[in-house]
């Protein structure tokens, strides 16, 4: 955040406002949306892959949206959202493939 430290000013005296701290940065440049909902897509999909079509959606989408999550990331981004983005990506195949199981076996 930046900051405005100023003086008092004797008589015949200009003080100019001195600017301290990092620039600003926005947020939403630093988080990575994608990975988070990829994460939480396969959270869900842990809990309902049993679930015939449902399951299936929702692991799919976690293992896309994990995708697009890692392939954003950059290096200025936080470290966490490369957990959630591996997590989710992992998750998805899982689930996927179990989903494929629980369908298969249903027949």
């Amino acid at each position: 955040m930046w900051t405005y430290h100023t003086q008092a000013n004797l008589p015949g005296e200009v003080h100019h406002p001195v600017k301290t701290g990092a620039a600003p940065r926005s947020k939403a440049a630093l988080s990575n949306p994608a990975a988070v909902t990829g994460f939480s897509l396969g959270i869900a999909a842990f809990f309902l892959f049993s679930v015939p079509v449902l399951g299936l959606l929702l692991s799919i989408g976690a293992g896309v949206n994990s995708g697009i999550g890692l392939s954003k990331q950059q290096d200025g981004m936080a470290k966490r959202y490369r957990v959630f983005a591996i997590i989710g990506l992992i998750l998805g195949i899982i689930y996927s493939l179990m989903a494929l199981l629980a369908i298969a076996g249903a027949r």
